[in-house]
């Protein structure tokens, strides 16, 4: 099964305006946020997902940050690692590489506590490697790597992409591959289109994302053409939906997720639904002749005005049953848990951005999450 792991937003939520190449957090750096509405709507989002059949756990918010670090960006759950599936790997294991994020020194702080926490979920070491974040080479997780599949219990080919003039690099890549044991005929280095990281691709899942069988992606998303066999390919022309209203609406950040009755389903940011030429982009997608058949817009805003859309919230994780049972906390997504976090959140959390008498809501919600 693949389990989207979302990041729970945590009570600091804010926009600081730290990622001189994220443009809509340059765009909204004097806007007012709202960390108890961006909590809501994070929760919602996995509700939604639950309740169409998709499995869904929850990852905490970091403890209350360090120093003067005040950024909220760890709710971008998508940086957090890179994860391959134990059916991907030589040894027969789930590899977790958190993302060291040192090309934005505000998030670098983010790697300490996610190799902690993956530690603390992913415990078992007959089924988990959890291994620490790569030393020198700028990497940011699973924003930049696309698993292609026809099953999730099968071998995929999983795609990395790196940037010469980006946040990703190809080092950093090459020793993740090596270190998690996969397959090199199954492993695929593509290089992002440096035109497009100035104009606000900063990483890959701003214009690209795929599911199974399924990849989507904009015509000047790479350098070279993408070579993909027996898939479903789904470009996107520059005619159609411009680099520029690409990262306006999102639509590239949309999750696409698998239905219990084998449908996909795309997960789109409401942005895409008001931009005219976006929403056209989506219809066609769902009348073509490809696997996706529905589209669920939610409503993310506090998240997408600091630059994150629906697939940057979710880490995908594939496990089997066993490897499942094995996690540890209570992170599983339940009516129960969601209901425990909304009534939480509308308790506790401030309406607007502040960083006093809120450091027991962190220690609160690792009690709850069952992560000590």
């Amino acid at each position: 099964m693949e389990i989207n792991f979302d990041g729970m937003v945590g009570p600091t939520h804010n926009y600081a305006g730290l990622s001189s190449d994220n443009i809509a957090s340059q765009l909204n750096i004097n806007a007012s946020s709202n960390p108890k509405l961006a909590a809501l709507q994070g929760l919602q989002k996995m509700k939604l997902l639950h309740d169409l059949g998709v499995m869904q756990a929850i990852l905490p918010p970091h403890p209350k940050p360090d120093g003067n670090n005040f950024s909220a960006s760890s709710m971008w759950a998508a940086n957090a690692a890179t994860v391959t599936a134990s059916c991907d790997s030589l040894d027969r294991k789930v590899h977790i590489t958190p993302a060291n994020l040192i090309s934005n020194v505000h998030r670098s702080f983010e790697a300490k506590h996610n190799y902690n926490n993956f530690n603390k979920i992913f415990a078992d070491k007959s089924k988990f490697v959890v291994h620490k974040p790569i030393a020198e080479y700028p990497d940011e997780g699973a924003a930049n790597h696309t698993r292609i599949c026809n099953n999730y219990n099968e071998p995929g080919i999983n795609i990395f992409t790196y940037s010469k003039a980006g946040r990703q690099s190809f080092q950093a890549l090459e020793i993740i591959a090596e270190t998690h044991r996969l397959d090199p005929d199954k492993t695929i280095f593509v290089e992002q289109n440096t035109e497009v990281i100035s104009k606000g691709v900063f990483h890959n899942d701003v214009i690209a994302v795929g599911n199974k069988n399924v990849f989507l992606y904009h015509e000047l998303a790479y350098a070279d053409n993408l070579q993909l066999n027996n898939i479903y390919l789904i470009k996107i022309s520059n005619n159609n939906l411009t680099i520029q209203e690409a990262v306006q609406s999102y639509l590239f950040n949309s999750q696409i997720v698998t239905l219990p009755n084998n449908d996909m389903a795309l997960i789109a940011p409401m942005e895409a639904k008001l931009l005219p030429r976006a929403n056209k982009v989506v219809a066609n997608i769902i009348n073509g002749d490809n696997p996706i058949k529905s589209v669920h817009y939610i409503d993310c805003k506090q998240s997408m005005l600091n630059g994150g859309g629906p697939a940057c919230l979710r880490l995908r994780v594939v496990l089997t049953d066993a490897e499942k049972q094995a996690l540890q906390g209570n992170i599983i997504f339940s009516n129960k848990l969601y209901n425990e976090l909304v009534n939480y959140v509308e308790k506790y959390y401030p309406e607007t951005y502040r960083t006093d008498n809120i450091g027991h809501i962190y220690e609160d919600l690792y009690k709850m999450f069952g992560i000590n």
